[in-house]
C-alpha cells in the first residue's frame, strides 16, 4: 500500500514537471528581430504585422518598436492592407522619387484620396 502511494506520488511529480518544461520550451521562442524580445508587451503584435505582410521592419533584423512612424510607413501599411494593388508612377509629390520602399504606397493613397501632400507639392515621407 505504501509502494502504492510512493509510486503514485513519483508519477504525479514527473507529470508535473514535464508540463512545466513543456510549457518553457513553448514559450522559448526565438524572436522575429533583434530588437523586440518575445516577453515585450506588444511582440504579438509585432509578430501579427510581421506575418501577414503589413511590416517588415526597419532593416538588418531590427523592427524598430520605439520609433515613430513616418508618413511614408503610414500609407505603406494601409496599401499593404489593401492587397499592394498595381500603380503607375506619376510624380505626384517632388519629394516621392520613383523606385523607393514607399513609392507606390504613396500614390495609391494620393489617388485614393487617403493622403494630401503637405504644401508646394511636397508628400514629406521621412
Amino acid at each position: 500500500m505504501k509502494q502504492n502511494r510512493i509510486l503514485s506520488l513519483v508519477l504525479a511529480l514527473v507529470m508535473a514537471v514535464s508540463t512545466l518544461v513543456a510549457g518553457t520550451y513553448v514559450s522559448a521562442e526565438e524572436s522575429l528581430y533583434k530588437d523586440v524580445k518575445t516577453t515585450r508587451w506588444s511582440y504579438e503584435d509585432i509578430k501579427y504585422v510581421t506575418e501577414n505582410g503589413l511590416m517588415t521592419g526597419t532593416g538588418e533584423g531590427i523592427f524598430a518598436p520605439a520609433e515613430t512612424m513616418t508618413r511614408a510607413m503610414v500609407v505603406t501599411v494601409l496599401y499593404r492592407l489593401q492587397g499592394s494593388p498595381e500603380v503607375k508612377y506619376t510624380a505626384i509629390f517632388s519629394d516621392v522619387k520613383d523606385g523607393t520602399w514607399y513609392t507606390d504606397a504613396v500614390i495609391w493613397a494620393a489617388n485614393s484620396e487617403i493622403v494630401n501632400g503637405v504644401g508646394d507639392r511636397k508628400f514629406a515621407p521621412m
